[in-house]
């Protein structure tokens, strides 16, 4: 008899349990030798770039060489304001009105009065939106060799190396949980030098400017379905360099002749205060540090969650990851499944944190403003599925996160019939997401 997908999840669990390592809180961790992703080439698509998040802010990091695109995210941006999708004619009686109709077979009508009656509006709910793209123009970075990018998913930096004809340009991203920024890390040695320029572009209602060394951003959200705009953002990213020059051209800050350089950026909305004000105070902090220490409290902090489980299956190839995975089809490699757990346990770490949004459905990384189904949170995944694989330490932090979110959200399902709930009606998703989640 065929395995159904529930038996299959549960069979491959029990099966990888038998190389996983499962540490108490305040254990030595362990220092995984090959939790690595890494590529020879650019993505040249969103799904080929790599994430980094520290719960409540995301990048994906496309490791261009001409230029770099670093898609950014903020886990409160999402389109329309507050409302409510209760449909004044839904009712019992109505209800019970469209299932005679059913059973009478005249489904025109039934579907007709179950639009008219029962379905929410808007139909569809508010979507998860992007914030916009942080764009890296590199002026000497034509003729490029020695190419490679790679995610380090025990420190959760995103790096890319290259050799320019003058020397090497190294590239580093991580988001930081500590200090609420994303810290971007340029170096060039063996006598080349840093010269490119930073942009930024938004889908969002914004404004983008630059002065001081610095680029700023401030508007609001989209208006979606008819409910009006009611966030209002702010972005904040500066450059500081070691040698060289920073001047301002329009909305872009260019960068001529520096051997180092580390860019800041701080995001937020008024879902939580002043935006502003927020990614103001968020860069003065994290400003006032070195990379160094910016860094290295991102690790630690980072480790603190992803060394607490490690799996191994066996020796890990040395080939690039998408190579290993095509490679794969043909001759099992038992390390890439373990690189699939470890990958996994990352990306719940990057995308949810206690005191930020639980993940939806994309995680916390989204390029579009009509992302597939709104990269909303959905009551139609199953628990099984959701937490497989996942340690009873991770199921109670996500649990916190998600109880969190439904007790600030400002809604009370509790005041609506319970015989409305669904997709749409009564309970919001954030709401029946804890429930989806505790029923574990």
């Amino acid at each position: 008899m065929p395995l159904t997908r529930r038996q299959a999840i549960a069979a491959g669990a029990a099966a990888a349990g038998h190389g996983l390592v499962r540490l108490p809180a305040n254990a030595a961790p362990l220092a995984p030798a090959q939790d690595m992703l890494w590529y020879r080439q650019p993505a040249s698509t969103w799904t080929e770039a790599l994430p980094v998040g520290n719960g409540r802010l995301g990048a994906m990091v496309f490791g261009g060489t001409a230029s770099e695109r670093i898609q950014l995210n903020e886990d409160t941006l999402w389109s329309g304001g507050h409302y409510d999708p209760l449909n004044p004619k839904a009712n019992p009686n109505a209800v019970e009105t469209i299932r005679d109709l059913i059973a009478q077979r005249r489904f025109a009508e039934a579907e007709a009065m179950a639009n008219d009656c029962l379905i929410a509006r808007p139909a569809s709910q508010m979507s998860y939106q992007t914030f916009g793209d942080l764009f890296l123009d590199m002026v000497q970075a034509d003729a490029t060799t020695s190419y490679r990018r790679e995610l380090d998913l025990d420190t959760a930096i995103a790096t890319t190396r290259f050799d320019i004809p003058t020397g090497t340009i190294t590239r580093q991203v991580l988001a930081s949980p500590v200090d609420q920024v994303i810290a971007i890390r340029l170096a060039a040695s063996r006598g080349a030098a840093l010269d490119f320029a930073v942009r930024f572009e938004t889908p969002q209602d914004a404004t983008v400017s630059a002065t001081d060394d610095a680029i700023y951003v401030k508007g609001r959200n989209r208006a979606d379905q008819g409910i009006p705009a009611g966030l209002g953002l702010a972005a904040k990213i500066t450059v500081s360099i070691e040698g060289g020059s920073v001047r301002t051209e329009g909305a872009t800050l260019a960068i001529s002749g520096a051997a180092q350089a580390t860019i800041l950026v701080a995001l937020a909305t008024s879902h939580a205060g002043d935006p502003v004000a927020t990614v103001a105070r968020q860069i003065a902090a994290a400003s006032a540090q070195p990379w160094s220490t910016l860094r290295n409290a991102h690790i630690a902090e980072h480790r603190r969650l992803y060394r607490r489980a490690s799996l191994h299956l066996g020796p890990a190839s040395p080939l690039p990851t998408d190579e290993r995975i095509k490679a794969n089809v043909a001759t099992d490699e038992p390390a890439l499944a373990a690189l699939y757990f470890a990958y996994a346990r990352y990306l719940l770490i990057c995308s949810s944190r206690p005191g930020t949004q639980p993940a939806n459905l994309q995680g916390i990384w989204n390029e579009s403003t009509k992302p597939p189904w709104g990269s909303k949170y959905d009551q139609h995944q199953h628990p099984d599925e959701l937490l497989a694989g996942r340690s009873r330490q991770s199921r109670r932090m996500h649990r916190t996160v998600a109880t969190h979110r439904a007790r600030t959200c400002g809604q009370r399902c509790e005041d609506r019939p319970r015989h409305l709930w669904g997709k749409g009606l009564g309970c919001p998703p954030q709401h029946r997401s804890v429930a989806r989640l505790q029923s574990d």
